[in-house]
């Protein structure tokens, strides 16, 4: 299946009957979302050292690009500085843990778990080592 990265696909990907941070996604105005698809797009191109875009995906693989650029940018939105709606009175997303308690601020920049996931990183980008 050929997957196409951007801000259609990740609202797509975050609807309501889909998952349950539809809410948290949509309290972002179209050009937060938008920026953020653009911005997770190069953090993981990055990580990977290879582009990262619009390519041919088996539909059940554990690697799947566009989610893990779409969860990298839902976690920028929630964990930066961006304001839902650009307004100061918006609700802002702290995640807590099971003991109720907040999570601390986390660096926006840093590749979230989810996109890890999607990505089928474990601990990070594989290298590959030859011995010769």
């Amino acid at each position: 299946m050929a997957t196409t990265i951007s801000k259609d696909g990740a609202d797509t990907y975050f609807a309501e009957d889909s998952h349950l941070d539809a809410t948290k996604w949509k309290s972002f105005d179209d050009e937060q979302r938008a920026a953020a698809v653009a911005q997770a797009t190069r953090i993981l191109t990055r990580a990977l050292g290879t582009a990262i875009g619009d390519e041919d995906v088996e539909t059940d693989a554990s690697y799947q690009p566009a989610y893990a650029v779409y969860e990298q940018a839902m976690y920028m939105l929630i964990h930066g500085d961006a304001v839902p709606n650009g307004e100061e009175s918006a609700p802002h997303w702290a995640g807590s843990g099971t003991d109720g308690q907040v999570n601390p601020r986390m660096n926006p920049l840093a590749i979230c778990p989810e996109a890890r996931k999607w990505m089928d990183w474990q601990y990070g980008p594989t290298v590959p080592i030859f011995r010769g």
